[in-house]
């Protein structure tokens, strides 16, 4: 957690990204009154640009889901460095 933002913040990095600098923020949302957060706000970072690209990111746009669309970044990546001949 990132102790420099109003709301808590995390950087969220992949074991399989393929450069050091590649990875996601995510940042608690602002309480909406209603009991809670429904989920984290996926904050603008190189790694999200270059993702929104990929059919990955249906899985936000379409679905609304950051733990999908979390799990197949990961086996996107994954995939990218394994399959690479």
């Amino acid at each position: 957690m990132l102790p420099t933002t109003d709301r808590p913040t995390f950087r969220v990095r992949s074991m399989f990204a393929e450069q050091e600098e590649d990875h996601f923020m995510l940042k608690w949302p602002k309480d909406i009154g209603d009991g809670g957060p429904s989920s984290l706000d996926l904050l603008n970072t190189d790694l999200a640009r270059q993702l929104t690209q990929t059919p990955s990111y249906q899985y936000m746009t379409k679905f609304n889901s950051l733990p999908a669309y979390m799990a197949s970044v990961q086996l996107h990546l994954f995939e990218k460095q394994t399959m690479m001949m």
